[in-house]
């Protein structure tokens, strides 16, 4: 009896987010993410394979909001391809565009 693919651990955490599966399915990108980053250069494919049974990927939608300042939240993001743009609202409301952030961050 096969199991059913790793179900989404959390469905509504990023409800117009799709859900791409472990990234046990993305290993070798996942590795050569992370292995650019100081504080996983120095890991092994094996170490990220590990760590990627714990980790989810998703695919976001130019526009959506992924965190929103002040959320209380118990995850890590990284980004594997594209970018975010990092945005901070000022004390009238406007809301200025601070850091442009891609692979790896």
């Amino acid at each position: 009896m096969s199991m059913p693919p790793n179900p989404n651990p959390n469905p509504n955490l990023y409800q117009d987010i799709d859900y791409l599966g472990s990234a046990s399915g993305f290993i070798d990108e996942v590795f050569e993410t992370l292995n650019k980053e100081v504080l996983f250069d120095e890991f092994y494919h094996y170490e990220i394979e590990e760590l990627c049974q714990f980790m989810h990927c998703f695919s976001a939608p130019d526009g959506a909001v992924l965190l929103q300042e002040g959320e209380e939240g118990d995850h890590l993001l990284v980004i594997l391809s594209g970018k975010v743009v990092v945005r901070k609202s000022d004390l009238s409301g406007r809301t200025h565009s601070i850091a442009m952030v891609g692979s790896g961050s």
